[in-house]
């Protein structure tokens, strides 16, 4: 029994600091991006394509799936 609550409180340990970076991904690496700016710049240039694609392309109907990241 206390063994099993021990393992439990190192898995949530390790998931808490896991390499993920569940939670620090706001936080500077050292590269100076964050997150949010990674993923600025990613929506930013997903729009520029799909405008290049809608400009340069005839098309009649244009269905779209998904979102873009959050």
């Amino acid at each position: 029994m206390i063994l099993a609550v021990i393992v439990i409180i190192c898995l949530i340990g390790l998931i808490v600091g896991s390499c993920f970076g569940i939670f620090f991904s706001g936080e500077d690496t050292g590269t100076g991006q964050t997150m949010q700016t990674v993923v600025r710049e990613i929506n930013e240039d997903y729009e520029n394509q799909l405008d290049t694609i809608k400009a340069n392309i005839s098309y009649d109907v244009l269905e779209m799936s998904g979102s873009r990241a959050v």
